[in-house]
């Protein structure tokens, strides 16, 4: 079995507990504590925002309870956590590891269900549909596999991009997927036709990570070239463009108007999603932001770090 399940009876006195705030920032919430001394690689919320799911280099995966504050399950994998993706439904988790597969794993258990794959390279991203009948997984290939998380099998291949893909998103209305590139593009398929509508050169370096819009007429892309531009979807147009830290990571509130963005300088940025309103800027890890993740309702933003660490902080 891929995932060694851990007795969590044994973890809780070392890992139920919170680090609560000692003075610093107004909006530390709480630190998870692990034990983790190598980076957190990746964060996904569930859609309800209850359940926290985290792993990283140390082959550790921690599902985590944020209304109750308290650990679920702990796990251990074969190789280094890379991605990680919560079904619609909250039932499964899609994780990604150093290797070539994906592995959805029930939520409930941590039993793992089936193994798509094999890819031709480790994954960096995984995306679930809005109605959870795709999984489209980006990674060290120069493609995007779209799966069906329901028999395991590929459904489809997105290609366009010309080096490795950083990160891969459905819009909220499933239509339209898009993708970061390392080749310094941000590209915009249609779901179900599979064709390529938008190849957009918006950075002058390597595009980290994208985001649509609630109402899906936006993107929002972060790259090494310290700038986050917003683009319209419709034209491939960049029309908003606002320099910032280098900038590793994004995601979105779904049902309120947060971006959140973790750099290479340990920050945590907070902005409106037509950046229009001055970008908030924390001091949150000692070296980089490597995932951020925050609940549907913007209250909660988690980060994770270079150092190991998993904190939470107030978004809103």
């Amino acid at each position: 079995m891929l995932f060694r399940l851990l007795l969590v009876a044994a973890c809780v006195a070392a890992l139920s507990p919170e680090v609560r705030a000692q003075g610093g920032s107004s909006r530390f919430i709480a630190e998870v504590r692990t034990g983790w001394k190598k980076p957190v690689r990746a964060l996904a919320v569930s859609t309800k925002g209850r359940l926290l799911a985290a792993g990283g280099d140390g082959r550790q995966l921690i599902l985590y309870d944020l209304v109750g504050r308290r650990t679920r399950w702990i796990s251990s994998a074969r190789g280094p956590v890379t991605a990680l993706a919560f079904s619609p439904d909250g039932k499964s988790l899609a994780i990604g590891w150093q290797g070539r597969w994906v592995d959805l794993v029930a939520v409930k258990s941590g039993r793992v269900l089936r193994r798509l794959g094999p890819l031709s390279g480790w994954p960096r991203s995984l995306a679930f549909s809005p109605n959870g009948k795709l999984l489209a997984v980006a990674g060290q290939a120069q493609q995007i596999v779209l799966f069906d998380p329901a028999t395991g099998k590929a459904k489809g291949l997105l290609t366009g991009h010309t080096s490795w893909v950083n990160h891969v998103t459905f819009s909220d209305n499933g239509k339209r997927i898009a993708a970061a590139g390392w080749d310094h593009a941000v590209r915009i398929w249609d779901v179900t036709s599979r064709k390529l509508l938008r190849s957009v050169r918006a950075h002058r370096y390597a595009v980290n990570a994208v985001v649509f819009s609630r109402n899906g007429k936006w993107l929002i892309s972060a790259s090494d070239d310290q700038h986050l531009r917003r683009i319209q979807v419709s034209t491939g147009k960049a029309v908003t463009n606002r320099r910032s830290p280098a900038v590793i990571c994004l995601a979105r509130a779904r049902s309120v108007d947060l971006v959140v963005g973790g750099t290479f300088r340990g920050r945590l940025l907070l902005l409106r999603e037509k950046m229009a309103k001055p970008t908030k800027v924390l001091k949150v890890h000692r070296g980089q932001v490597f995932a951020v993740a925050v609940t549907p309702n913007g209250r909660v933003v988690i980060t994770g770090g270079r150092d190991g660490k998993i904190k939470l902080w107030k978004g809103r």
